[in-house]
């Protein structure tokens, strides 16, 4: 039972749903990564072109920021995607650790796992299989990787949503899976 149910029993769905969000360990996590990743993400896209050069650039420029002063030191904006890259990585050890109590937040543990699923059939695929345990290693991950798309899917809708990006940082976009496609087939053919 989440903290909005016990101490708000007569709540609307939608306003314990909010309670129930805010209170939920994992839902902000999954708010934390979703800024963290579009930090990341802009950070590469503003060092990508001035890479180029091979210059090193500074955090103040790859923000649009004024220079710092001469006197002051500045850090390189590749430290902080690196600090990113590792708040992110603890964020992922952290999610699975805590109990989620949103329907959001279960969605980005289901994310997570996919993400750790995917992981594991990459570590056995390395480990040269025989080929009839790599099919049935393929086989097993499609068919997590399906089953949890489908619970964050769920899981995310009925908690208001976990941002695109966020999701797609941590499985293949929705336009790449094959189960998107799948419905829009079972969709235009079963209704013919």
């Amino acid at each position: 039972m989440t903290a909005a149910v016990a101490f708000l029993p007569k709540t609307p769905d939608a306003a314990r749903r909010q309670i129930s969000d805010e209170s939920c360990v994992v839902a902000a996590l999954a708010d934390e990564a979703a800024d963290l990743v579009a930090a990341w993400r802009g950070l590469n896209d503003a060092i990508r072109p001035r890479r180029s050069s091979g210059s090193w650039v500074g955090l103040a420029a790859a923000l649009g920021e004024a220079e710092p002063d001469e006197r002051e030191e500045e850090i390189s904006a590749g430290a902080v995607v690196t600090e990113i890259s590792e708040r992110l990585a603890a964020i992922r050890g952290i999610a699975l650790h805590r109990r989620a109590t949103s329907s959001k937040g279960a969605a980005f543990q289901a994310l997570v796992m996919n993400l750790d699923a995917s992981d594991l059939l990459c570590t056995a695929l390395e480990a040269n299989p025989s080929a009839e345990d790599r099919d049935r290693l393929q086989k097993n991950s499609h068919q997590l990787e399906r089953g949890l798309v489908s619970i964050i899917h769920q899981l995310a809708t009925a908690g208001g949503g976990l941002p695109t990006h966020l999701v797609e940082h941590y499985m293949m976009a929705a336009k790449d899976q094959p189960s998107t496609h799948v419905e829009r087939a079972v969709q235009h053919f079963a209704q013919g």
